[in-house]
């Protein structure tokens, strides 16, 4: 099976929305776009390990992430990561 082009894995122009359910030793993350859920999956507690993650899978995408608890606001922002908290967090 050929690999997937660089060009269809381009998301120039695109948005990615990033929901996170945030717990000390887990972070459960969806992936939408504009029209489709895209995945779903559990992670270690590391900022840079979504950042990778987004950027390898999702490259040059617009992402948003919203999430449950405002600490992780200083680290997200080093991936250029526009977020949103969750209106019931307080925010």
């Amino acid at each position: 099976m050929k690999p997937i082009s660089d060009k269809l894995r381009d998301f120039t122009g695109q948005n990615i929305y990033v929901g996170m359910d945030v717990h000390d030793k887990s972070w459960k993350v969806h992936i939408y776009s504009d029209e489709f859920e895209l995945k779903s999956f559990s992670q270690q507690p590391d900022v840079d390990l979504l950042c990778n993650y987004l950027q390898k899978n999702y490259k040059n995408a617009t992402y948003q992430v919203a999430y449950e608890a405002g600490f992780l606001l200083q680290r997200v922002s080093t991936c250029s990561i526009e977020r949103e908290q969750d209106s019931a967090a307080g925010g």
